[in-house]
This record gives C-alpha cells, sequence and structure tokens, in this order.
C-alpha cells in the first residue's frame, strides 16, 4: 500500500469516530434534557398573576380650582413642586375685584358717616366721626350742621308763634278779674236800689267777653304748644326714618364689601393642603379660566397609599378579592424587598388598550395596617420611599405550576383573551 493510500485510510477512520462522537452527545444531551423536563414537570413552583400599576393616594387628592373665573396672571409653581397649606400656587387678574374693592370701601364709609351724624342729631350731641376719610368726615359734619340749623330755625319759629299765642292769657285773666270785681259790686247796688240794672248788666256782658277771649287765647295757646310738640317729634321721627335707612345702606354696603373682598382674596388660589402638585392646568399668564373650572390637582401628603394596577384578562379568574398580595418595585434589580398587601377590588369589565390587549383594573392596599414608608433595602442596602407615582407590581399566588405548564401557559393564554375579546 502506498503512503497516499495509507493516509486516505486513516482520514476516512477519523472521520467514521468523529461523526460516531458527535452522535453519541447528540443523544445524551437529547436523553438529559429529557430526563430534566420530567423532573422539572414533577418539581412545581408558586404560580402568580401579575398586575403593573402605580401607588396613588385617592382619597387624598385635592382639587384647586376658581369660583369666579377670570384670566391667569401669575403661576407660580409647577407639577410634582411640593406646597405647603395655604401657599399661592396661582394668581388671577385682580384688576376688577379691587376696583370693586375700593368703590364699595368708599360706599361703606359714607354710610357709616350718615349713621354717626344722625345718631349725633338723635341725641343732640356733634358727631364724632373718627376713622374716616376728611372728605367724608368734612361733608358729614356739614351735612350735619345744615340740618341741626334747620332744625333750630324750624323749633324758633313754632316757639316764637307759641309764645304769641300764650302772652295775651295773663292780661285778659287781669281782666276778667277786674270785670267780676266791678260786677260784683254793681249787682250789690242794684239789688239795694242805688244803681241802675242796666249798668250791672252791661258789665255782665263785658265779663262774658272776656271768659270767651280768654278760653280762645287758652285754646289757641295749648293748639300752638301741641303743633311745637309735633314739630319736635317730626324732626325726630325724620331722624329716626333716616337713621334706620342709612344703617340699611351701611349694612348692605358692608355684605357687598365683605363679598368683593372675598371676591379679590380668591383671585389668589393657594393649596389647600400640604403635598406635591400633581397636575397643573395653566403653563403660563393668559389662560382664561370659567367660574368653578379645575386648575390644580394636589396629592396631599400623609394618608393611606394604596395601588391601583391593571391585570390582563387571561389572569383574571386566578384573583381573588381579600386575599394576600406581594408589591414590588418595578424595574427592580433585586436591591429592594417587596412588601405585604391585600387586593380590595377588581373591576367587573375590561378594557382594551390601544394595542388591542385587554386588562381589567386592580386596587390593592399597601400593609397589613397603616402601611410601611418604604421598600426596605436588601443586605442593609438603603431603602425607597414609598409615595404616590411610584411603578410598582403587584404579584397574587393561585396555586402551583410546572415546567409543561409554564410552557404551554402562552397559547392558553391566548386562546382566554380571545375567548374574553369575544
Amino acid at each position: 500500500m502506498t503512503a497516499i493510500a495509507r493516509i486516505g485510510t486513516e482520514l476516512i477512520a477519523i472521520e467514521e469516530k468523529r461523526v460516531r462522537a458527535g452522535w453519541i452527545l447528540s443523544v445524551a444531551s437529547a436523553a438529559i434534557l429529557a430526563g430534566g423536563i420530567v423532573a422539572a414537570d414533577h418539581t412545581p413552583w408558586d404560580a402568580s398573576a401579575t398586575a403593573q400599576g402605580v401607588v396613588v393616594a385617592p382619597s387624598r387628592v385635592q382639587a384647586v380650582g376658581s369660583a369666579e373665573g377670570g384670566l391667569v396672571s401669575r403661576v407660580l409653581v409647577r407639577p410634582s413642586d411640593r406646597v405647603e397649606a395655604g401657599q399661592p400656587i396661582l394668581e388671577l387678574d385682580s384688576s376688577l375685584p379691587a376696583a370693586d374693592v375700593e368703590r364699595l370701601s368708599y360706599a361703606s364709609d359714607a354710610a357709616r358717616a350718615d349713621v354717626l351724624r344722625l345718631e349725633a342729631e338723635m341725641a343732640g350731641k356733634e358727631p364724632l366721626l373718627d376713622g374716616l376719610p376728611d372728605g367724608i368726615a368734612r361733608s358729614a359734619r356739614a351735612a350735619w350742621e345744615l340740618r341741626a340749623s334747620r332744625r333750630r330755625d324750624e323749633l324758633a319759629a313754632k316757639e316764637a308763634e307759641t309764645a304769641a299765642q300764650t302772652a295775651p292769657l295773663a292780661a285778659y285773666r287781669q281782666s276778667l278779674d277786674a270785670g267780676l270785681s266791678v260786677l260784683r259790686r254793681l249787682e250789690e247796688g242794684a239789688s239795694m236800689g242805688v244803681i241802675p240794672r242796666n249798668r250791672a248788666d252791661d258789665q255782665r256782658r263785658q265779663v262774658e267777653d272776656l271768659r270767651g277771649r280768654l278760653a280762645k287765647g287758652e285754646s289757641d295757646a295749648k293748639a300752638a304748644a301741641l303743633q311745637l310738640s309735633v314739630l319736635r317729634s317730626a324732626q325726630m321721627e325724620a331722624a329716626s326714618k333716616d337713621l334706620a335707612e342709612a344703617r340699611g345702606r351701611f349694612h348692605e354696603a358692608e355684605q357687598q364689601l365683605r363679598k368683593a373682598r372675598e371676591q379679590d382674596r380668591r383671585t389668589v388660589l393657594r393649596s389647600p393642603v400640604s403635598g406635591r402638585i400633581k397636575t397643573l392646568a395653566a403653563a403660563g399668564p393668559g389662560l382664561a379660566v370659567k367660574p368653578g373650572e379645575q386648575l390644580a390637582e394636589i396629592v396631599e401628603e400623609g394618608g393611606e397609599l394604596r395601588v391601583e394596577a391593571r391585570v390582563a384578562a387571561s389572569e383574571r379568574g386566578h384573583l381573588k378579592v381579600g386575599g394576600p398580595v406581594r408589591i414590588v418595585l418595578a424595574g427592580d434589580d433585586g436591591s429592594h424587598e417587596g412588601i405585604e398587601g391585600r387586593l380590595l377590588s377588581i373591576a367587573p369589565d375590561s378594557q382594551a388598550d390601544q394595542t388591542g390587549r385587554r386588562t381589567f383594573a386592580v386596587e390593592a392596599s399597601i400593609g397589613p395596617t397603616s402601611g410601611p414608608t418604604s421598600f426596605p433595602g436588601r443586605a442593609g442596602g438603603p431603602s425607597y420611599p414609598l409615595s404616590s407615582g411610584v411603578e410598582v407590581l403587584v404579584f397574587q399566588t393561585y396555586g402551583e405550576r410546572s415546567l409543561l405548564g409554564f410552557l404551554a401557559g402562552p397559547l392558553l393564554g391566548q386562546k382566554a383573551i380571545w375567548n374574553e375579546g369575544r
């Protein structure tokens, strides 16, 4: 055998050995894989439904709106900013409310001045106008002086008239007394026959005339005194009526002023609670706001946090309301531990997302009681704060699962989704 033939024979033998060895390796690998599958199928692990969601505080979100409406003039915060209770977050144009406040403040001061001068008029004193604007105080004092002068003049005229009616009465009484004395002497003389009877009769007529004049004078004097009293009462009644009207104007002006001040105060929108800005309708000045329109949402600090999530329709049947759940950080690299919770509710109907995938909304509590404040770090590492807006995964175990079941799961899941879609 030549050297070339011998080399060829050796190469063929080597190739046969390589093929035989590869076949043996493939058979062994297949046997190992089959054995692993069989072993895995008999070694189950926990099966759980998974929902993707976010931590929220739905019952602690406070809305901020404008009761009056207007035009946004300043935006003082941005979304995610932390704010304190009472802190201004937006300002509306206050030019009109401020003008109303100024106008109604003047009307209120003027009505108050009227009340003070009329109260002084009824008391017969000078008005105390301290604390009023100078112009209003001067006008009020001038009005008081004018009315006081008119009252004095009216009373003086009526008093003079009363005095004129009263003045003759004393003379009438003296004349009547003298006439009665003369009449008695004449009647005595007439009875004795020394004086003619006609003289006594004439004197009697004069006495009766004096009595009539005196009676009329007394009546006229009483009427004048009554008129004077009526005038005083009329003046007091008029002042009382004017005072009541002035008090009414003052009360109305005060109410309108309080309303205007409240409207002016409402042009500054403040946070009702301490927390963080969740949403903000106005990015800058110029936004026209309707009355009652919501402009911001603030997530209040503290309170019970919950998880709002969505679970695939294929896993809906595995969930149990009231059952325990495990909540972990979405995208966590394993450096933080999960938190226990409880499934609170499942929406009765599913919804399709943009891809057509149908899901159910679920809600879960965080913690067994008041809830933790963070995801604990593993091996002494730093914890992750638990707050509204944190994305999480929610797991609820519903049984055991084998490797074959896991491999067949997607096919069964697609069938369940298809059935749900129908």
